[in-house]
């Protein structure tokens, strides 16, 4: 399946912040800080609609990967994480449960927000996010759900996609 426009923007925004930092691969956090910074995406205007800053994602990454941001870059094309290549994975089944056209920012974010295990969920919750419901602090849910209006998804949609959890 295709990458929307927005998404393969972000790509690129997601590789060139990555070679600010030393990496051998392009990490769903990079492309996390990338939809963040995209306010004409999907999952970019999502993601701005909370309170959590953009230099907050990159200060969370700091704090977990121990990779500081290297003023100097250089432009490298990575190849996908392992986690990256799994995400993308999931995010074109969830574009193909919603009869989409293209995968989206919408279906990645979709897809890191159901994997708990990459370094851009880790990120999510080091800036406040929680899976937990705890009364302060937005909720993985909340993000989910805003995600899934502004998608566009409809009931059937949203149940298409939880039977592929199931699954």
């Amino acid at each position: 399946m295709k990458y929307s426009k927005a998404l393969i923007e972000s790509l690129e925004a997601a590789q060139l912040l990555a070679g600010h930092f030393t990496t051998d691969y392009l990490e769903s956090w990079h492309l996390l800080i990338a939809l963040a910074n995209n306010p004409y995406s999907v999952a970019g205007s999502v993601l701005n609609e909370f309170p959590v800053e953009v230099d907050g994602f990159e200060e969370a990454a700091f704090q977990i990967t121990g990779q500081a941001y290297q003023k100097d870059g250089h432009f490298e094309l990575l190849p996908f994480s392992y986690r990256l290549e799994e995400l993308f994975e999931e995010a074109g089944q969830i574009a193909e449960a919603v009869r989409a056209k293209h995968v989206g920012t919408e279906h990645v974010l979709l897809a890191m927000l159901f994997d708990r295990g990459t370094l851009a969920s880790r990120i999510l919750e080091f800036t406040g996010f929680s899976y937990e419901d705890k009364e302060q602090g937005p909720k993985i849910s909340d993000l989910r759900k805003v995600l899934e209006q502004r998608a566009g998804w409809g009931k059937e949609d949203i149940k298409a996609i939880r039977s592929l959890n199931k699954g």
